[in-house]
């Protein structure tokens, strides 16, 4: 059976509410290429809602300090025993300057079979590949940080002489210590010459005896003397305004033991050195801050990273409710005035992507990992013989599952610690969209199209799986900024042999789009990408 050629319509790459006839299968592979490294910000972090920024814009930083690694601040403490007071000091271990490139290829093969008059079924199976290039530089110019990783408490062959010299430099604060207590003992009111400098400042002379003693302890607490006392995992850089102050410190110290004390027999000084300090943070530290559980992070390693398998797979059906365009072979339309037709669906969709991985800050998942339930309805309408246009309604109910999740202690908390890591309930908020499709039709076998869509998704839902979290940040935490919506425009050039094949002139009815586009709004942290893509359908009545 032919048809006249004007009457087929070219459907390019877009959906509509087509119902292929009873008996025949249609087959669809369309391969698309999403590229990016910004997006658009959700408001909670430097920049405003919608507005561009990178998409490592989390990890471009000012300062790596106790904020993002809380296992810094103790370091504080520590310190403020060797150097006195009690307020914070500058610690830092430099910034830290990130961009990420990410590539999401996504290969739907969709088969569709036409089961009765009205209605198909539907089986889509996404392949997806993700990568994501990550291009680090921490410290840049390595003259900013003021700690940095600490050899001592890594271990090693490195790690001896360090612990041999701070074991020096404590026990020269010990012996000092010892000499000038057992002085103020002995000269308690006696009026030997040796006993004047002690005894015209007794209160003095006692304070400096408790700070030697103090910088004594921050040096094993902070520095470390040996395989039992390493030390903190960071350590003042040796080039850094702390470590600077600490030899200060211990300087300023030995000078007033000798006023105190005199000189030390058989040599110069009471404290003739300082501890060794950490090197400038390099590339293979910051790798070590995040990897290694002494940091607190325990995270994979910040590398590029690649992921391949199937997305989340579909299963869904189409009803079609009317159709003025007049149903008569597949891809039929009736040309002249004004004509509409409506389709109904609906698709479940199964949670077999692979999730993005709690241990690595830059991965992108295949797919959500959870099952989704959704509605659509398909209006087309046709103006003339050259023009039609598609829009189509989609609302996704998105199920409920258990998850493992980082909890962030705030918006845009680049390294979730390893302890904030527990099992969480998962609600992703649900999604509304809207699409819009234009085609115009330039000849028999081909048409330019272009497609709108604009997607809403409401906020997530988070609370924790069980009772075991104490000291985990509030769940909800992880809720925040997850609102988003987007706005994207793709225009299309197809070719069909629809028409031939109806007249017999062509064997294998087909469709060939090229696709390209963009994002060009978005908020919540939605990519923003560029688009390109192919589309091929094949139709084959197989009874």
């Amino acid at each position: 059976m032919t048809h006249p050629a004007h009457g087929q319509r070219v459907l390019g790459p877009s959906t509509d509410a087509t119902v292929i006839p009873k008996g025949m299968i249609r087959v669809t592979v369309s391969p698309t290429w999403e590229r990016s490294h910004q997006r658009y910000a959700d408001g909670l972090g430097r920049n405003g809602k919608g507005e561009v920024e990178s998409l490592a814009e989390d990890f471009n930083l000012d300062t790596l300090g106790p904020r993002q690694f809380p296992t810094l601040a103790p370091v504080n403490a520590g310190l403020r025993s060797i150097l006195g007071g009690t307020g914070p000091l500058p610690l830092t271990l430099g910034a830290l300057s990130a961009r990420f490139d990410r590539t999401v290829a996504t290969t739907p093969i969709t088969i569709e079979y036409g089961l009765v008059r009205r209605l198909m079924l539907g089986l889509v199976i996404p392949m997806v590949k993700t990568r994501t290039e990550i291009s680090l530089n921490p410290n840049p110019g390595a003259t900013n940080s003021t700690v940095g990783v600490n050899t001592s408490y890594l271990g090693g062959a490195a790690a001896t002489a360090v612990r041999t010299n701070n074991q020096l430099v404590v026990l020269q604060l010990a012996a000092a210590s010892q000499a000038l207590q057992a002085l103020l003992q002995s000269c308690q009111g006696s009026t030997a010459a040796n006993c004047a400098p002690v005894n015209a400042d007794r209160a003095a002379a006692q304070a400096l005896v408790a700070a030697a003693t103090g910088a004594a302890t921050g040096i094993e607490n902070v520095y470390g003397v040996s395989g039992t006392k390493p030390g903190s995992p960071y350590a003042p850089t040796h080039t850094g305004s702390v470590h600077k102050s600490v030899e200060a410190r211990l300087a300023s110290m030995s000078l007033s033991f000798a006023g105190f004390l005199g000189a030390p027999e058989g040599a110069a000084e009471w404290i003739a050195g300082a501890p060794i300090g950490a090197r400038a943070l390099a590339y293979s530290d910051f790798q070590a801050v995040v990897i290694d559980s002494a940091f607190g992070v325990r995270s994979d390693s910040m590398v590029s990273v690649e992921l391949s398998r199937p997305g989340d797979i579909e299963l869904g059906a189409k009803f079609l409710v009317f159709d003025a365009f007049g149903f008569t072979a597949a891809q039929r339309g009736t040309p002249g005035g004004i004509r509409t037709r409506l389709s109904l669906g609906a698709a479940y969709r199964l949670g077999t992507g692979l999730r993005d991985s709690v241990d690595h800050f830059a991965d992108v998942g295949t797919g959500d990992g959870q099952t989704d339930i959704e509605g659509r309805a398909f209006l087309d309408v046709l103006f003339g013989r050259r023009f039609w246009a598609s829009a189509i309604a989609r609302y996704t109910m998105q199920q409920a599952d258990e998850i493992t999740r980082r909890v962030p202690s705030e918006a845009h908390d680049p390294f979730p610690g390893a302890a904030s890591r527990v099992l969480v309930t998962r609600d992703l908020g649900d999604v509304m969209s809207l699409e819009v499709s234009p085609r115009y039709v330039v000849s028999e076998g081909f048409a330019i199209g272009g497609t709108w869509r604009y997607l809403k998704k409401s906020a997530d839902s988070y609370a924790f799986a069980t009772d075991d979290n104490v000291g985990v940040p509030a769940a909800s935490n992880l809720a925040l900024g997850t609102e988003q919506s987007e706005q994207r425009a793709v225009f299309s050039l197809t070719y069909s042999n629809l028409a031939q094949y109806f007249r017999g002139r062509a064997r294998a009815p087909m469709e060939v789009s090229f696709t390209v586009g963009r994002t060009i709004s978005g908020s919540g942290n939605v990519s923003r990408s560029t688009i390109s893509g192919l589309t091929l359908r094949v139709y084959n009545q197989l009874f």
